[in-house]
């Protein structure tokens, strides 16, 4: 099922409780689970947000815990096989080549259930001084 959706959870989403980014710990970092930053930009108009593009990738068996984001986060698999579990919704098993879409404030986590690392890349349209994840 292919469906527009973090994360964290960069995955993220599946991408992100333990996170680290730009070099600072945002929440503690998971074992299992490399994050990273390319890019982020304030967004246009004087608005009090900005994008972050970041990319996650989750040991075979890798588990991202519980966390929201103040803001969306869209995502797409590289690679791997990954179960994401959102808040309120039935959980979404995605394989590479699907996206997702994770709305702000909703709780959400992942799994790795593939037969080796999953991939992940995601863009975030946070509000700026905020924190980036919270555990929940």
């Amino acid at each position: 099922m292919r469906r527009s959706f973090l994360a964290a959870t960069l995955v993220a989403g599946p991408v992100l409780a333990g996170v680290v980014f730009a070099g600072s710990a945002v929440l503690a970092q998971q074992d299992g689970i490399r994050r990273a930053i390319l890019q982020r930009y304030d967004v246009p108009a004087g608005t009090a947000h900005e994008t972050v593009l970041g990319t996650a990738e989750v040991a075979k068996g890798g588990k991202i815990a519980r966390h929201i984001h103040h803001g969306v986060e869209m995502g797409l698999v590289l690679e791997g096989r990954m179960v994401l579990k959102i808040e309120g919704r039935p959980d979404l098993v995605l394989e590479a080549g699907q996206s997702y879409q994770i709305p702000a404030g909703l709780a959400h986590e992942g799994d790795n259930v593939g037969d080796g690392p999953a991939k992940v890349a995601a863009v975030y349209v946070v509000e700026k001084g905020k924190p980036f994840a919270e555990p929940r």
